[in-house]
């Protein structure tokens, strides 16, 4: 949770399309594409846990 705060924080969710949003990595140099539902992190793409890219974009839609 802390992490997602300090990511929508930074600025670091950009909305794109719909509910679709570009998020950050948390050492910066990657971004990735994010919905609530999804992420193409290598965490989300694991699909074992929600990811705080997944947490941030929920969190910045409320």
């Amino acid at each position: 949770m802390a992490k997602a705060r300090e990511l929508i924080e930074q600025g670091g969710v950009v909305p794109l399309r719909g509910r679709v949003c570009r998020t950050v990595s948390s050492d910066g140099e990657r971004t990735y594409l994010t919905a609530p539902e999804a992420c193409n992190c290598p965490a989300g793409l694991k699909a074992r846990f929600v990811c705080f890219h997944r947490v941030a974009v929920i969190l910045a839609a409320a």
